[in-house]
């Protein structure tokens, strides 16, 4: 399905001060040691269980080359009041509190890199690095 663009001027973050294009170490610095970690030459996992504002979070960071590209934060045991109420944040953050339907839009940051939300029994919360890195971005990193 593809997803309308919800533009922000804000520059997504994959995880508070961790930006994307940093490298594993990076990661390691700002959060320890993950539960696992997974490398072949082209590519490295890192999970981790998380607490971050009283959920429960299963973190996963995806580098290719040694670079961050994609994230993924799975909300675990969450209900559907803290579903919204973590939208809310999201949108609060990122789209300054305009409208936004989660199941049809994706938040677009000036770089391209997007947000994607996955609402099942628990809640996704997907970032994607942009495919073309501009000069721009490199400056912004």
């Amino acid at each position: 399905m593809m997803r309308m663009p919800k533009r922000t001027s804000a520059i997504i973050k994959p995880y508070p001060g961790i930006q994307f294009d940093c490298t594993p170490d990076d990661l390691l610095k700002a959060l320890g040691e993950p539960e696992l970690n997974l490398y072949t030459p082209q590519e490295h996992l890192l999970f981790y269980r998380l607490k971050r504002a009283g959920y429960k979070l299963r973190t996963e960071f995806h580098f290719h080359r040694s670079r961050l590209f994609y994230a993924r934060r799975t909300f675990e045991q969450i209900n559907l009041v803290d579903k919204d109420e973590v939208v809310a944040a999201l949108r609060a953050k990122y789209l300054k509190d305009s409208l936004f339907d989660p199941e049809e839009e994706k938040i677009l940051d000036p770089h391209g890199n997007e947000i994607l939300v996955r609402t099942s029994s628990d809640l996704q919360l997907d970032y994607l690095r942009s495919c073309q890195v501009t000069p721009e971005y490199r400056q912004a990193v």
